[in-house]
């Protein structure tokens, strides 16, 4: 399968600036979460045009986007199972 430059251009700037935040040692989850607000809406380009198999070589590929998809992840299921409260 391959990826489109945009694809990996996107995946690849996500990685750099997660590895950038994360290059000093362990980094507490809100730390990287507010630290990615501004590539939130490069994330949501690639979930929104990237299948399942190609968002899984993209995290296979570029560990920092990994890392930030987990992330969201965990939060979405929070925020769905009402362990984390949303402010209405």
């Amino acid at each position: 399968m391959l990826l489109t430059e945009k694809q990996t251009q996107l995946a690849s700037a996500i990685d750099t600036h997660v590895q950038r935040i994360t290059a000093s040692g362990e980094v507490d989850d809100l730390v990287l979460l507010v630290a990615m607000t501004d590539h939130m809406d490069s994330f949501k380009q690639l979930l929104d045009s990237s299948s399942a198999e190609e968002m899984d070589l993209l995290c296979d590929r570029y560990p920092g986007f990994y890392r930030l998809g987990k992330l969201l992840e965990r939060l979405a299921e929070g925020i769905a199972s009402g362990r984390i409260t949303v402010p209405k």
